[in-house]
């Protein structure tokens, strides 16, 4: 299981075999923090803020981090690497192929956003920028082979949702979705013609239909907690679960039924970004909470 800290910016690992934990350091050439890790062909990518910052670390090599063709983190560039920088990387996705797609937007000045992919059997990195918008969370859809990324356009009221080609970056529909504030934050690929999303602003769980291009049911205000970036998954149940401040929450997949399945007996109340949730080889649900990485048991695993 990977894991990045903020202040300081550190990437770990920790081994369910085991139970044993090991510390990296700094993997990249950033001060600030890891916001999103994919693990794909056997090497871990990162995406940085400061500077929408990609590195790549591959765990079967020694570690060498300097500036050489040798080096392991090895620094891939920046999602925009000219002109004043992308920041904030919110948006992840990997294809049936294994190719790792970030989406970042700007900040300090900068108006863009932008979406890298990444050829794991090079590292070769491909980078599209979208003018005067700001991207949150990315999915890999398997029915269409798309990708769908939320968007707010500078001037724009709403929040549009936006589908991209992965081989070129070309928008290939954009319309506006939800009237309101916020974003999406996390997306879930139901398979066939569903996505769900989380809208933190509202805390709604809702499904969208690729078909017909709207969201068809939603499951307003769940007050479960403050939700995680990047945090839906398919449980084991056969429910949506999610994570927050709180603890672990499931939802059925009519979004008629919403449960809290565990909470965390501290909370975790501190204002910061929380990204990432996985089940482990262990069958365990991993996800951070403050300066803890936090195991859920499920029965039966």
């Amino acid at each position: 299981i990977w894991g990045g800290t903020f202040i300081p910016l550190t990437l770990f690992a920790f081994d369910p075999a085991t139970g044993t934990s090991r510390g990296y350091g700094n993997p990249t050439k950033t001060g600030g923090e890891i916001y999103n890790l994919v693990f794909s062909g056997g090497k871990l990518y990162m995406a940085s803020y400061t500077g929408a910052t990609i590195t790549r670390y591959d765990p079967a090599r020694p570690w060498r981090k300097d500036d050489s063709i040798h080096a392991n983190p090895a620094h891939l560039g920046r999602i925009k690497a000219e002109g004043l920088f992308l920041q904030r990387p919110h948006g992840k996705a990997v294809d049936p192929a294994g190719r790792v797609y970030f989406a970042a937007h700007g900040g300090y000045g900068c108006y863009d956003s932008g979406i890298c992919r990444i050829d794991p059997a090079t590292d070769e990195m491909t980078s599209w920028l979208y003018p005067r918008t700001t991207f949150g969370a990315l999915i890999h859809l398997g029915a269409t082979r798309q990708l769908l990324v939320s968007e707010r356009r500078m001037g724009e009221t709403g929040l549009r949702f936006t589908l991209i080609s992965p081989e070129d970056g070309l928008v290939l529909w954009s319309e506006l979705v939800i009237a309101d504030e916020g974003g999406v934050i996390s997306w879930l690929d139901s398979g066939d013609d569903l996505v769900f999303g989380m809208h933190a602003y509202r805390a709604t769980l809702f499904a969208f239909s690729l078909a017909r291009k709207q969201i068809i049911t939603r499951m307003p205000e769940l007050r479960v907690g403050d939700h995680y970036y990047n945090a839906l998954l398919d449980g084991p149940d056969g429910r949506i679960w999610g994570v927050t401040n709180r603890g672990v929450y499931a939802v059925t997949r009519d979004l008629q039924r919403a449960e809290m399945l565990a909470e965390i007996a501290s909370g975790d109340d501190n204002d910061f970004y929380r990204f990432g949730a996985c089940f482990g080889p262990d069958g365990a649900l991993y996800f951070p909470s403050g300066t803890h990485l936090m195991r859920m048991l499920v029965q039966g695993k």
